[in-house]
């Protein structure tokens, strides 16, 4: 673990050799009391933290690990240059980060946070790397809200559909209805693919109207963007997806069912390398993820059990997002569900700054 003493409050991305920052004249201002940060270098990411924050200890592989997921599910090469993850204190944020937003922000390869994981801001600084900057936050927002929504504690796709087109021409990220990017995003995704996406992304240098983008839209998928919008608003097309979205949770370990039961249970305590997240973080859980694989589809019952503030999320890793949600039981609860064959997901939540105990089980529900 390396130490370093940053000597400028950075307003601009900065350059990273050897995870030492280069503050240029123009986009610093020097303070006399420059933060401590701790990096940590791993293979796809440098993971940069305040001096007094401790991460749980599975929280910085997790986040170097979603480099080479993002880019496989994208269909395109890692970045060539790593990506810069800085958690910051309140001090350290308010002094080096350049953000709006309380929670994070991202320019080029560096993403900002005030969390310990955002999988949203390392979205955008990974699109940054393999697409280049797209001048309409709509579609950059959206392929973020695509795979940070889970990470996010939010439903992968949105309960009420509004009409995107209105929020497709915003200049500011803070103009964006992120629920519509994101449903809109994953909808083409999954209809049409990454690779047509990629070529659309690349794009959007050019797409400064709407006619741009109706224009560009046309091109690449060969569909009128008012069609396709009319098909998203009815949540239509499940029958044209060719492309399974899945959360990160889904590259979990597996967990294997014993005796047509499954079941598992989850300590989370920051010390164990399983665990993301972070000792001290309370307004955001920590968590661990599993997977399992359904063999033949039927009816079963899911049930928790746990401490106080403790719950799962429970989801599929293929098929259709606007014909099946996510589940959220709370501990203790229970709750039927209906299962296809194929690979689920289980994730584990709790209040940092303890160590609390859930667990649940799958078992075929009585006729």
């Amino acid at each position: 673990m390396k130490v370093i003493r940053f000597m400028c409050a950075i307003h601009k991305p900065y350059s990273s050799v050897l995870g030492v920052a280069v503050c240029g004249l123009a986009a610093v201002s020097c303070v006399s009391d420059p933060p401590r940060l701790k990096i940590w270098e791993g293979e796809y990411i440098n993971y940069i933290t305040s001096e007094n924050l401790v991460v749980c200890g599975g929280t910085k592989k997790y986040l170097d690990r979603f480099v080479p997921f993002l880019s496989e599910e994208l269909q395109v090469q890692t970045p060539n240059e790593s990506i810069l993850f800085r958690y910051l204190n309140e001090m350290d944020y308010a002094g080096l980060a350049s953000c709006e937003s309380p929670y994070g922000c991202t320019g080029g390869n560096l993403a900002d946070s005030s969390r310990s994981v955002q999988l949203h801001e390392m979205t955008h600084a990974i699109a940054n790397e393999v697409y280049g900057n797209n001048e309409r936050p709509f579609f950059r927002e959206g392929l973020a809200e695509t795979y940070g929504v889970v990470d996010d504690g939010l439903p992968r796709f949105p309960f009420f559909l509004d009409d995107p087109r209105p929020t497709m021409v915003a200049s500011m990220s803070s103009e964006v209805d992120y629920q519509a990017a994101g449903g809109f995003v994953a909808f083409i995704l999954a209809r049409f693919g990454p690779d047509r996406f990629g070529d659309f992304y690349r794009e959007g240098q050019g797409m400064l109207t709407a006619a741009d983008i109706d224009a560009e839209f046309f091109r690449v998928y060969g569909k009128s963007l008012d069609s396709e919008v009319e098909i998203y608003l009815e949540r239509g097309g499940c029958e044209d997806v060719i492309f399974d979205i899945r959360p990160y949770d889904c590259i979990s370990p597996e967990v294997y069912w014993v005796d047509g039961r499954w079941f598992h249970k989850a300590r989370l305590a920051c010390g164990e390398d399983d665990v993301i997240g972070a000792e001290e973080q309370s307004q955001w859980p920590n968590s661990s993820s599993v997977t399992l694989n359904v063999l033949n589809g039927d009816n079963f019952t899911l049930r928790t059990s746990g401490d106080p503030g403790t719950s799962v999320r429970f989801g599929k890793c293929f098929g259709c997002l606007w014909e099946d949600d996510d589940v959220y039981v709370n501990a203790g609860d229970s709750v039927k569900v209906d299962l296809d064959a194929g690979v689920y997901f289980m994730r584990y939540e709790g209040p940092s700054g303890s160590a609390p105990l859930v667990a649940a089980e799958l078992i075929p529900s009585l006729p």
